[in-house]
């Protein structure tokens, strides 16, 4: 074999590596890469998404907080807990907010339909007030540690022979959510 054949040999040898090489090595570790990166994008497009929605809850948590006060990003108790805690924290609520609290009577829990696992528990609360009083009153059932929403209100304006000789005799039934307990 003359030097010119040796040296064809080798450089089509040569050619024959480096395309082995090629489609065995780096082809590979490209299309990995590539792939990498794609999913790369998709998980940023995820991320953003996410971050996205987590703004969105926040913005509807502080609206939500503006409207029904601060005890609306507490966490749900159950009914049997709520049934508890729940007339004693509108009992406290309603008589710093100036409110004679005369009577508070527990009624029916019922299902939300909506939102499942989830019920309102129900109190009437009855008593009397002045009339400067009733928005305090009011912005006091706001400010409770508990999540109090108000289904009825009824205000009568009395002689003065109320609780407490107050002009205005208010009747409420309240309502907070609560946990449904799944009774076997």
């Amino acid at each position: 074999m003359t030097t010119r054949e040796k040296r064809t040999v080798f450089i089509g040898l040569g050619v024959v590596v480096v395309a082995v090489l090629l489609n065995l090595v780096l082809r590979p570790g490209l299309d990995a890469w590539q792939a990498a990166r794609g999913t790369i994008a998709q998980h940023e497009l995820q991320l953003e998404n996410l971050e996205g929605q987590l703004a969105d809850r926040d913005i509807k948590r502080r609206q939500l907080a503006q409207k029904y006060g601060p005890a609306v990003s507490k966490p749900l108790v159950t009914v049997s807990e709520a049934r508890v805690a729940f007339p004693e924290a509108v009992q406290n609520a309603l008589k710093r907010g100036g409110l004679g609290v005369s009577t508070v009577t527990l009624q029916n829990v019922r299902r939300v339909r909506e939102v499942p696992g989830v019920s309102l528990v129900s109190l009437r609360v009855e008593g009397g007030t002045q009339g400067k009083q009733l928005a305090d009153v009011l912005a006091s059932l706001r400010a409770s540690e508990v999540l109090a929403l108000v289904e009825d209100l009824r205000i009568e304006r009395g002689d003065g022979g109320g609780p407490d000789g107050a002009p205005y005799t208010l009747s409420f039934v309240l309502s907070t959510p609560a946990l449904t307990e799944d009774t076997p």
